[in-house]
């Protein structure tokens, strides 16, 4: 039972959700404009021949010690003006934000009825959470208490005749309530800010038609285009492909049943247009799990915290959960680069330099093996792993600008204790970042300045200059102390520190 003064804070933070819950949405599924139609209640939308390509696209705030986010939906619903419904998600869907953070990806594209919609009606399932605790532990909770709420959309969605991408921004920290010092965590109905966009002619970024990073399992093919059912979310995208497209590993002819991560643009009709697809092995015989490193188990094998994957064995219960493997034993190690710019950097990824804190992609050529129970640690035996794109927060130091754009500074983690690096690596405070010219200054006017709030998203490299080419693993006693750490940033953007 709670004391007086967790009620307390609960109630607060209650009182913080009905201020700042701009919008709670919940956009997923696919389906064409009629066979969505639900004509209870309202006057019917006219959508026999005026409906809109709309693409919707989910991300996350960063909230650090929240390692793993998920919801799961089984009914969104969008009412116009006149009060008729459209239903978005003719089946169940979910979603995991937190390796979305700072981020984006496409979660559905489909036919809406044009016209204004003010409100949602939204049931969600059940949620999941998991996150560090005070002994750097990670935790999974699971929430199956179902719950049905309409909201206000305030602007309104307005579908005209232009294809339109419609964002979708979960606030992590307003809609999980976490007490480190009794681990107690709470996932409340999902806050979120939603903005709408049209489609970018060039220059794409990912709230405009980019994509970056999308992991799945292909199902079909066509002589110019592919499906995939996309991570552990259950859903579907469709791909065109077209002469520019490269594929590694595989051709198209040979991708059904296939695991693949796919980077993209969006073409001026809001479809998806894959830009380079890379085999990662067979669905049927293989899996590929992304996460954040944790640490070590006891046997010394590394622990990774799951946010999604595919293939035999990824299913909806992977979300969330500890994932064991060996990073040595004839590993090979990838970044995924996605049109970094890396020249004159000295970093690489390899078996003496994979650390706790970083995030990954581990593909085996076998299934994963499950724990005792669904939700128990599972265990890969990792053919590849390849370094991601993660978030860290904290404030700016020693900035030193450079020419064409670039720059050189240090960010000081949250010194609250809220910050995943610090847990997973107990001793480091700050990551030394390295602004490119081509890094994304999203949303900030003017020169970044010291003791500035950032939110950067790139790549995390452990470098040890005084034995960059040593060949030895890093172990538990290694993540025991400071790292350095640097930190190559694709994007970069203000942050609002939490509250102490």
């Amino acid at each position: 039972m709670l004391t007086e003064q967790k009620s307390s804070r609960l109630n607060n933070f209650a009182a913080k959700l009905a201020l700042l819950s701009l919008v709670t949405l919940a956009l997923v599924g696919c389906g064409g404009a009629g066979s969505n139609f639900d004509s209870t209640g309202g006057a019917p939308i006219d959508n026999s021949n005026a409906s809109s390509s709309v693409q919707v696209r989910i991300s996350g705030t960063p909230s650090d010690r929240i390692v793993a986010l998920g919801f799961t939906f089984s009914s969104v619903k969008a009412i116009s003006a006149s009060g008729a419904k459209f239903e978005l998600l003719p089946k169940p869907g979910s979603v995991e934000v937190i390796h979305l953070t700072s981020s984006n990806e496409p979660l559905v594209v489909l036919q809406v009825p044009k016209g204004e919609f003010s409100q949602l009606e939204v049931s969600v399932s059940k949620s999941e959470v998991t996150y560090l605790a005070t002994n750097n532990q990670p935790i999974e909770k699971h929430f199956s208490t179902g719950s049905t709420f309409t909201v206000d959309l305030n602007p309104t969605i307005t579908i005209g005749a232009d294809p339109a991408i419609v964002n979708i921004e979960i606030d992590v920290a307003n809609t999980v309530y976490l007490d480190l010092a009794s681990n107690y965590v709470f996932v409340n109905p999902p806050v979120m800010k939603i903005s709408q966009t049209a489609v970018a002619a060039d220059d794409q970024h990912p709230e405009d038609g980019r994509v970056d990073h999308v992991i799945g399992l292909v199902t079909s093919t066509t002589s110019n285009s592919f499906t995939l059912t996309k991570g552990l979310s259950g859903m579907q995208l469709t791909f065109q492909t077209d002469d520019n497209t490269s594929f590694e590993g595989a051709s198209l002819a040979t991708l059904t049943g296939a695991m693949v991560e796919v980077k993209g643009s969006t073409s001026a009709d809001n479809a998806l247009l894959a830009s380079q697809v890379t085999y990662l092995g067979s669905g049927a015989n293989g899996v590929a799990v992304e996460g954040l490193i944790t640490g070590y188990d006891q046997s010394g094998q590394m622990s990774l915290v799951s946010q999604t994957g595919t293939g035999n064995g990824a299913t909806d219960a992977l979300r969330g959960s500890s994932v064991t493997f060996n990073p040595a034993g004839g590993t090979t190690y990838t970044v995924n680069t996605s049109d970094f710019d890396m020249e004159g950097l000295p970093f690489s990824f390899d078996q003496s330099s994979i650390m706790p804190g970083q995030r990954i992609t581990v593909n085996s050529h076998s299934a994963i093996r499950q724990g005792a129970n669904a939700h128990a640690t599972g265990s890969v035996n990792a053919s590849v792993v390849e370094l991601q794109q993660q978030t860290l927060t904290g404030t700016v130091t020693n900035y030193i600008a450079g020419a064409n754009g670039a720059a050189m500074f240090d960010l000081v983690l949250n010194a609250n204790g809220t910050s995943y690096l610090n847990a997973a690596t107990p001793g480091t405070t700050t990551v030394h970042v390295y602004q490119r010219s081509t890094t994304d200054l999203h949303g900030i006017s003017g020169a970044i300045s010291e003791g500035q709030s950032l939110q950067v998203r790139g790549l995390l490299f452990y470098y040890n200059p005084s034995t960059p080419s040593s060949s030895q693993t890093p172990t538990a006693s290694d993540a025991g102390a400071p790292q350095p750490f640097a930190f190559v940033a694709s994007r970069v953007g203000d942050y609002l520190m939490p509250p102490m």
